[in-house]
């Protein structure tokens, strides 16, 4: 009898080890959002990390988080390294910039959980304003294909996108209408 019971549990665990295995490998996150702003005073806050606090959702969620930013906004190399009680540590640095119309930058997450992921900003005109689209792209190891069992990584991170660039359209709106007076 705990030979059969033994067998089926030896069963049970190989199959769910075969679903998390089966879960994708990578993952995508998108959101964009309209601003009635040029991509010049889009890209002033999206290019300078300093300007986050103002907007991110992370950065909003979490009032313990301290950080050090260096090198120049907008330029490869800038970089902000932050340490929170909810947004744990992590570096982001950017990694391409055209500017004005793109931002690229690698995440490195140190805690609670170590991993990287690429994102990018992407300003497109779209009459008097412009589009602005947030992507997040990543690989899901054996731990990020488990949590992926449990959690959306569409739903949590891209509400997040979603919270940001809601917080980012008054602010970049708001500038432009300073900058045109």
């Amino acid at each position: 009898m705990l030979k059969k019971i033994l067998i089926g549990i030896a069963v049970l665990f190989g199959i769910f080890l075969g679903v998390v295995i089966a879960q994708p490998s990578t993952y995508h996150v998108e959101r964009s959002i309209e601003i009635a702003a040029p991509a010049e005073v889009v890209w002033a806050e999206i290019s300078d990390f300093s300007s986050w606090k103002e907007w991110s959702h992370w950065e909003k969620s979490d009032p313990t988080q301290k950080s050090t930013f260096s090198g120049e906004p907008g330029t490869v190399g800038h970089s902000n390294s932050w340490v929170g009680e909810k947004t744990g540590t992590g570096t982001m640095t950017v990694t391409g910039a055209s500017k004005r119309t793109r931002l690229h930058i690698e995440l490195a997450f140190v805690e609670p959980m170590a991993g990287t992921a690429q994102t990018s900003f992407v300003l497109t005109p779209d009459g008097d304003g412009v589009k602005v689209t947030w992507d997040m792209d990543g690989d899901n190891g054996f731990m990020g294909k488990l949590a992926g069992l449990f959690m959306n990584m569409d739903e949590m991170i891209g509400g997040a996108y979603e919270d940001g660039l809601a917080n980012l359209k008054p602010i970049a709106e708001d500038n432009a209408k300073k900058h045109a007076e």
